[in-house]
């Protein structure tokens, strides 16, 4: 954790990363942009407990049942209810916020900890009002480093005894800050979280999403909230969104984004986009019961939708499964001439969803849709507007709940000649 001088940030980076960069306007700036960060991440904090003053005294109150201050560091210590199994962060419980544990760019010298994608850490906060000016008030931060790589999302998921403010440290762009190794020169150009981080409530599960723009080690940094809180534990971890690709089908073109440029001329979706362009593969094929991947992207205005024609053998009950690492919308389209796609000229322009559902990134959610009967139908998959921008990927897969017919040797949902070929092709071999 860090140093009880974190909220006196000026005279620390002034006597830390002064000393190793001569360009001293650059630093005065920076560590001024730190103390104005760390001011409006308190403000933030103390607005969210104001808001819910009943929540804060329900939380103390637990707290202080199992010890409060004298808390002792330990797996299944939580106030929040839970258990925390995991990497344990290495700070002494009961201590004053002054070591160097985990400091990073408010520490004396610049330290920080170490996290690992998947792997739970069990951390402590603590903070005290001080006697300024002879004892001054602290409140801890914890920075730890973590390897992340392009092309993923990742979501960071955090529990705490006490209100937080969390985030991974960006450049003045707004861009995740990459750690090279020099600990100086990152804390000189470190500016901000990227979004400004996120503040989560005592006892709330807080959930956040990031991508990097080039493969390396990056930091992640949890703020605890100012005053006389003792020791409070909390709970991170931050898991990949990564798709998992194997065993599937791919789009009509690997990979594909949409060149975002101009939302509605032609060509601006220029694969599988269905009844929004007038592209050379408007439809793709998905086949049944096979997982298909793809790629999509959402600017704000333009989004990459992903249109797909679907053999349905049967009527009844398909789960219509969708896998994202970002928010995605997923459903059955309902087009001009009716629910069942025979051409584009007659199934566009699509009139609206038969049915859809959202599904949240990082998850994997179902639309379970009742076909009225066999034919061939489209399937919509598309970033949602509501939620983040960005590139995503995600995985389909269009699954028949009706366990297959024995005879059906193919799995096409339809006893036919095709299996009956394969069984005789096969008629008396011992084995395959």
């Amino acid at each position: 954790m860090s140093s009880g001088r974190a909220f006196v940030v000026g005279v620390v980076l002034a006597s830390v990363a002064g000393a190793v960069h001569a360009e001293g306007a650059q630093d005065v700036a920076s560590r001024d942009h730190w103390a104005q960060m760390v001011a409006r991440g308190r403000t933030r904090i103390a607005e969210a407990v104001a808001s819910d003053e009943a929540r804060a005294d329900s939380v103390q109150a637990r707290r202080s049942g199992l010890g409060g201050a004298a808390a002792v560091e330990a797996r299944g210590v939580d106030a929040c209810g839970g258990e925390c199994y995991g990497v344990l962060e290495g700070e002494i419980a009961g201590g004053l916020c002054e070591d160097s544990t985990n400091g990073g760019c408010f520490g004396t010298i610049p330290v920080f900890g170490r996290m690992e994608v998947g792997v739970p850490t069990c951390g402590l906060l603590n903070g005290q009002d001080g006697a300024p000016p002879i004892v001054p008030a602290c409140t801890d931060t914890d920075w730890y480093r973590i390897s992340l790589e392009t092309g993923a999302s990742y979501i960071i998921d955090i529990t705490a005894e006490v209100d937080v403010l969390i985030g991974v440290v960006a450049d003045i762009g707004n861009v995740p800050l990459l750690y090279d190794g020099d600990p100086f020169a990152f804390c000189a150009d470190a500016f901000d979280f990227v979004d400004g981080g996120l503040t989560v409530l005592a006892c709330n599960r807080g959930r956040t999403l990031v991508s990097v723009p080039t493969d390396g080690e990056y930091v992640f940094v949890v703020f605890g909230p100012g005053g006389d809180i003792g020791v409070a534990h909390y709970e991170v971890v931050i898991n990949s969104c990564a798709i998992d690709c194997v065993g599937s089908d791919t789009e009509g073109v690997l990979g594909e984004v949409a060149n975002l440029g101009a939302c509605d001329s032609p060509g601006w979706d220029p694969v599988n986009g269905g009844c929004s362009d007038t592209a050379t593969l408007p439809f793709d094929m998905l086949q049944l019961n096979v997982p298909l991947c793809g790629a999509s992207d959402y600017n704000g205005a333009c989004r990459d939708t992903d249109w797909f024609l679907v053999d349905i053998p049967h009527a009844g009950d398909f789960d219509i499964e969708l896998t994202c690492d970002r928010t995605m919308d997923v459903g059955v389209v309902l087009g001009a001439g009716g629910l069942q796609y025979t051409s584009s000229a007659t199934f566009c322009p699509a009139v609206d969803f038969a049915s859809a559902i959202t599904v949240l990134a990082c998850t994997t959610d179902a639309l379970r849709f009742n076909f009225p009967s066999a034919g061939t139908y489209v399937v919509f998959v598309a970033p949602s507007f509501f939620f983040d921008t960005g590139p995503r990927s995600y995985r389909l897969r269009v699954i028949d709940t009706l366990p297959p017919c024995p005879a059906d040797i193919n799995r096409n949902g339809t006893v036919d000649l095709d299996d009956l070929q394969i069984l005789l092709f096969w008629f008396g071999a011992t084995s395959c």
